[in-house]
């Protein structure tokens, strides 16, 4: 990676906790060149995944007050005009 690219990702990602290449090193398949540091978008990603229980837990609750709101409204069609 060029070095005017690294603190772009260093400010977008996290911090850097571990350089294992420097420039011009040969590096393998599956080696670990760098790590950052993950706690912030770790906590976001946890944030994110309260938000959609949350979310889901809402639209059930308004698809069951939908139903019943149908059932209600299919219920009153139902009666013959001018009383029960």
């Amino acid at each position: 990676m060029h070095k005017e690219k690294l603190p772009w990702l260093l400010k977008e990602q996290g911090r850097l906790v571990y350089l294992g290449v420097v420039e011009g090193d040969k590096v393998i398949k599956d080696q670990i060149i760098a790590k950052i540091e993950d706690s912030d978008i770790r906590a976001q990603l946890e944030q994110a995944k309260a938000n959609l229980v949350m979310n889901q837990a809402v639209l059930n609750d308004a698809e069951k007050t939908f139903q019943r709101q149908k059932a209600l409204t299919e219920k009153k069609n139902l009666v013959p005009a001018g009383g029960s």
